[in-house]
């Protein structure tokens, strides 16, 4: 459940549920793609190579559910402090 391939099935079905404006499953299933790819990079101490991506399609994600940018960077940096980690690293 938390391979990098589940990851991105997560994110294919989360961009299917956000083209057809299902925004609020979208997010659940986006931040679970993040999470994924976090984790994994604090399990093997590398940066995953879709971690970056990851977290942009998140922030768009969030900014067309109406959060402001503040809101949504805030979020992405309590997600990645939740894995010992800053957005910066």
């Amino acid at each position: 459940s938390d391979h990098p391939k589940v990851a991105v099935s997560l994110a294919n079905l989360a961009l299917l549920l956000e083209a057809t404006n299902r925004l609020g499953e979208a997010e659940l299933l986006m931040r679970r793609h993040l999470e994924i790819f976090w984790k994994f990079t604090r399990d093997t101490g590398y940066e995953h190579p879709h971690l970056r991506a990851a977290n942009a399609n998140y922030s768009v994600l969030l900014l067309r559910m109406g959060y402001s940018e503040e809101q949504a960077c805030a979020k992405l940096k309590e997600i990645a402090r939740r894995y010992g980690r800053s957005l910066g690293e």
